[in-house]
């Protein structure tokens, strides 16, 4: 488990039903940072920059309330609040993997990616156990 980047890809995915095409997929080949990423129609793989930052305890939901000092847990709510920065264009160069489960028919989706000097060129779907690295 652990973290992963999610992406949205516009890129036509050979394969891929409407379902899954429509789908968000996960990878760990980025940053592992819980970023957003879209792979647009051209094959652009964009970066969704978002800034974090902390709220003071006397702004969180919970502050004030039995639940504050009831619950620890209630303390970490609303910690953290985010501003979009813009979208940048990553301009990848290299491989990358992105994978989803289909929802309604339990299929695993995997898809390797080539990217050169920040386009996507080439697309597989990876379909045996042992293709998986």
């Amino acid at each position: 488990m652990g973290m992963f980047d999610t992406i949205k890809c516009y890129f036509p995915l050979p394969g891929a039903p409407e379902e899954i095409q429509n789908d968000s997929f996960q990878t760990k080949d980025l940053d592992n940072l819980l970023d957003n990423y879209t792979i647009t129609y051209e094959g652009r793989l964009i970066h969704h920059s978002m800034e974090w930052y902390s709220v003071e305890e006397k702004d969180r939901p919970y502050y004030g309330k039995p639940e504050w000092d009831s619950k620890p847990i209630f303390r970490i709510f609303g910690c953290l609040k985010s501003k979009f920065l813009g979208d940048i264009d990553t301009k990848y160069h290299g491989m990358l993997r992105m994978y989803t489960l289909s929802k309604n028919s339990e299929t695993w989706y995997e898809y390797e990616l080539k990217f050169t000097d920040g386009t996507l060129v080439d697309v597989r779907r990876i379909m045996e156990k042992e293709d998986y690295a």
